[in-house]
């Protein structure tokens, strides 16, 4: 019985060095995100729009009610700025990625606009289409799986999961600003205070993906709010996406 009894201590002792060891030499993640399956909803506004605080209060309702399913970004074009107010969060990017859009979807340019998962479209401050579109994208989305994990360095490690890559596919890196809100002085809006919701300061390509599981390091943009994007290329259908928590 006392021999039992000492392999069994000595058994313990060595699965506990086993599993510390194990734990000592994984990278130390300070938060982590899985693709569980979000819908992307990308809303092109404008602060100097008086069509578009509607959509931007929609936005926030996805940001603060739907963020286990919906990763929901604000782009603000530019090319409103000349009626009276330059929106401080316009840039020639976000006008570029909706005019990339219309190329393959309605072929129109407007505010304000949401494009869900890349493949549809409509009015951004109606909320009945908005919700029937994330519904039916994420129904038709493989969901590829992904990670994005912020490593104790500032390091951002990235992981694509294996699946079928039916044309040529991007990850793209997003960085926004979580939430701000700015007091309208001219323009269409004028007078009126506005809350805008993740809004979005950079869309960049930091990989391909073709099918097979891929694994990427970066360091993290300077913005609080990231994501991934996997989306075939010329903008085409959203593949997969995580953001950082």
């Amino acid at each position: 019985m006392k021999m039992l009894l000492f392999f069994s201590v000595i058994g313990g002792i060595v699965a506990f060095l086993l599993i510390h060891s194990a734990v000592q030499a994984a990278p130390l993640k300070e938060s982590a995100s899985e693709n569980t399956g979000l819908t992307v909803v990308e809303l092109f506004t404008s602060q100097g729009c008086s069509s578009c605080p509607p959509a931007d209060t929609l936005l926030g309702d996805l940001v603060r009610d739907h963020a286990d399913n919906v990763l929901a970004l604000s782009y603000h074009v530019d090319y409103w700025n000349y009626i009276g107010w330059e929106d401080p969060f316009s840039s020639a990017a976000s006008t570029n990625r909706q005019r990339r859009y219309a190329a393959h979807l309605s072929g129109r340019v407007y505010t304000p606009q949401m494009v869900i998962n890349g493949t549809y479209e409509t009015i951004g401050s109606q909320r009945r289409p908005v919700y029937d579109f994330i519904e039916r994208a994420s129904r038709e989305s493989p969901h590829i799986p992904m990670s994005l994990a912020r490593l104790a360095n500032d390091m951002l490690e990235i992981q694509v999961g294996s699946g079928v890559a039916k044309a040529k596919t991007e990850i793209l890196l997003v960085s926004f600003e979580p939430s701000r809100t700015t007091e309208i002085s001219r323009g269409e809006n004028g007078g009126r205070s506005l809350t805008n919701h993740h809004i979005v300061g950079m869309v960049k390509k930091i990989g391909e993906w073709d099918g097979n599981p891929t694994r990427l390091s970066i360091p993290k943009p300077r913005q609080e709010g990231v994501a991934i994007l996997l989306q075939e290329a010329s903008q085409g259908p959203i593949l997969g996406a995580a953001v950082l928590q």
